[in-house]
């Protein structure tokens, strides 16, 4: 049995810089993926201000987007749908139609929070405003349609409310598709942090929900919103990121967190602090995740570009079946440049200590092992350790660290430590 370790990368592409591991971070504006890229609709409507994104890879550099969007000079807020190709230096988008008829017009922010499967045949979404479509009469704020097949359009004849949820919007997010066509759907739930079920996308009813991340004692801390899922090669959800707001206006922010579980059993770390000092300052939130390269909608007065933050981690792993995958995230390199690689060590944890010339303090003795050294995929920056026959009797508690060698940089740098269960 071995051990596994990560390290962080230089950029979404090869334009963007590397900001640091798991740390909080000052704002890192992306114009390369920000208005000045993606530009218009499917229209041709200029886009004015992104409050929302979602990215994920489809492979050779290119990710199916989506994104929530006010036009210029508008105060609606509408879905948009298309893919963004960063494989070369300035991106390049590709809208498309798939949502023009579940946007509905209005004089004020409405649509938002737009996420697709992976598979591209379900959409989630809110509308801030509520709203009625054939199959809904009366007004309803969470929403999910599904198509047969992702070469036509979302129909608004198929939109169905989410049920089964807080009634005044949960900022949806898909994290997994089931064999049977269901969803599992991340939430805001009543209490203000996060909550996930199995999402019926033909009846619109949520079952089974269990708690996600409970939110945080931060100070002033008022509810966490906007869940996304990093997920393995399988498509199994690994980790998540949110977002948590705080204070009252006009002394409110927002800050981007990360743990390490889906099931309640992380830490939450935050990665993207709104107030640094206690004083607020932007609201970083609704994040889009590839890997270990986070994208924060970032907000001071009125939306403007993203902001990247990029990291190592290392998920969870449960292993008491006798079997599973290990994964570990980096930043993605669609544009090509250095690789990134990884090694697991596994073992009891330990209080923090410096191993030179690793970066960040190593936190356990790897009383199990040491994994091979693994690189990171460039498009999802995932690599992975998969285990079978794991003994019985090996004791524990243990927990995993990543440590990331970056080959442009020459730096070994240490991530965090996840739970190992074993048998």
């Amino acid at each position: 049995m071995h051990t596994l370790s990560f390290v962080v990368s230089s950029g979404v592409c090869s334009v963007l810089a590397a900001q640091g591991v798991i740390q909080p971070v000052v704002p890192n504006n992306v114009p390369e993926l920000g208005i000045a890229t993606i530009s218009h609709n499917a229209n041709g409507q200029p886009i004015g201000a992104i409050g929302q994104y979602e990215l994920r890879p489809i492979g050779a550099g290119h990710y199916r987007t989506v994104l929530t969007v006010q036009l210029q000079g508008g105060l609606d807020s509408q879905l948009v749908a298309g893919t963004v190709d960063l494989t070369t230096p300035s991106p390049t988008w590709q809208p498309n139609h798939d949502l023009d008829a579940l946007n509905q017009a209005n004089s004020s922010p409405d649509e938002s929070q737009g996420s697709m499967s992976a598979d591209g045949l379900a959409i989630v979404w809110d509308n801030l405003e509520g709203a009625t479509y054939p199959a809904v009469p009366m007004p309803r704020h969470s929403f999910v349609c599904r198509r047969a097949t992702s070469s036509v359009p979302f129909a608004a004849s198929a939109v169905r409310a989410i049920a089964g949820v807080p009634g005044s919007g949960v900022n949806p997010h898909i994290g997994a598709e089931f064999a049977n066509g269901h969803l599992l759907l991340f939430f805001v739930d009543a209490t203000g942090g996060i909550s996930k079920g199995d999402l019926d996308p033909i009846s619109g009813i949520v079952t089974g929900i269990s708690v996600a991340a409970h939110r945080s004692n931060h100070v002033n801390l008022n509810y966490a919103y906007a869940p996304f899922v990093q997920r393995d090669s399988t498509g199994a959800p690994r980790a998540l990121s949110f977002t948590e707001y705080y204070g009252t206006p006009p002394n409110d922010w927002s800050s981007g967190f990360w743990t390490a579980g889906i099931d309640d059993d992380g830490s939450p770390t935050m990665l993207a602090n709104g107030a640094p000092g206690g004083v607020p300052t932007y609201c970083y939130s609704n994040p889009a995740v590839v890997g270990g390269s986070w994208l924060w909608a970032t907000e001071g007065a009125s939306f403007g570009d993203p902001s990247l933050f990029e990291g190592n981690a290392i998920a969870n792993t449960d292993l008491r079946s006798g079997s599973g995958r290990i994964v570990a995230f980096a930043p993605v390199r669609p544009g090509g440049g250095a690789p990134l690689y990884s090694l697991v060590g596994i073992g009891v944890p330990a209080a923090p200590f410096p191993v030179p010339p690793v970066i960040g303090s190593l936190l356990l003795l790897p009383t199990i092992g040491i994994s091979d050294l693994r690189l990171h995929d460039a498009d999802t920056g995932l690599a992975e350790w998969t285990f079978t026959g794991v003994p019985t009797g090996l004791g524990g508690p243990f927990v995993a660290q990543v440590v990331t060698l970056d080959l442009g940089t020459g730096r070994l740098i240490a991530g965090n430590a996840a739970a190992l269960l074993v048998p």
